[in-house]
């Protein structure tokens, strides 16, 4: 019965279903990230960590052309349940008219503020180089004796600091809140995994059971190693249009421990099923 909801669910109510997700992720074996792409892949658009307009949890939020789903704060990592609720609160007493301001109202730690910027929160009120640049002033106007006037825009002083590419904002978006509200990250690793012979999802399924093959992607929900598999270890890696399942006899286990480690992987091996989800024997792995 519940998997038939869900389904209905996805089907005809698929922002709201997605949404609900993430305001309860993690789930079970899928991460947040997991999710907002799968969610990607069913058309639903996303917008990104505003310390305007973003809730505590995420929300729907109507745009043109339909629904999306607004990130919530309480994703940056250090933010959490209590202090999205405070930003909320004072929030409403008026927007933030800079980052110094911010922190003068709110008075938060110094590296939750850090987090907030990578996250991209702070975007539509600055570069995020030259915010990260000015935390530091920022902090010091807290310490100001009681009584003495606050400015909201600090002494143009910085130096001309390049502003950060699609790539490093997506990264350090996905550091800061374990998503990426944009690219999936192996689109941003593309060439690398083009370089090292990896196959896309729409070639693998094109391949048969017992071809050998090269796949890659992101590790999307960690190494499992159940009691019962006598040693053998499962990953699951994402694509921007898919999962692929890795089985990991305990031989290859053993021989590549420390490579496992990695967050991207390209995996040697043999092709088990196409079906729901492909599936390969891995004979061999490798950091990308």
């Amino acid at each position: 019965m519940i998997v038939y909801w869900s389904a209905w669910l996805r089907v005809h109510y698929a922002v709201e279903y997605f949404c609900g997700l993430l305001r309860n992720a993690p789930l079970g074996t899928y991460p947040a990230h997991v999710l907002e792409a799968e969610a990607r892949r069913c058309g639903i658009r996303f917008l990104p960590f505003d310390i305007q307009r973003s809730p505590d949890l995420p929300a729907i939020e109507r745009v043109r052309g339909g629904l999306a789903i607004r990130h919530g704060l309480g994703y940056v990592k250090g933010v959490g349940g209590e202090f999205a609720e405070a930003i909320l609160a004072e929030r409403a007493r008026g927007p933030f008219k800079s980052l110094t301001d911010f922190v003068v109202r709110l008075k938060p730690e110094r590296r939750v503020v850090e987090n907030l910027v990578l996250a991209g929160a702070f975007d539509g009120l600055g570069e995020r180089r030259l915010l990260l640049w000015d935390l530091a002033a920022a902090f010091e106007l807290v310490k100001r004796p009681p009584g003495r006037p606050l400015p909201f825009d600090l002494p143009d002083e910085r130096p001309a600091l390049r502003p950060m590419s699609t790539t490093q904002k997506v990264t350090l978006t996905f550091a800061a809140t374990g998503v990426t509200g944009e690219l999936h990250l192996v689109e941003l690793r593309r060439d690398a995994f083009t370089r090292a012979g990896c196959l896309t999802l729409a070639e693998l399924r094109r391949m048969r059971p017992g071809a050998r093959v090269r796949v890659g992607g992101l590790v999307a929900d960690g190494l499992r190693r159940p009691p019962t598999a006598k040693g053998t270890a499962f990953i699951r890696l994402e694509q921007p249009d898919g999962l692929i399942d890795v089985i990991v006899p305990a031989e290859v286990y053993a021989a590549r421990r420390p490579e496992l480690r990695s967050p991207f992987l390209a995996i040697d091996g043999v092709v088990q099923r196409l079906q729901p989800v492909p599936s390969v024997l891995a004979r061999d792995i490798h950091p990308v």
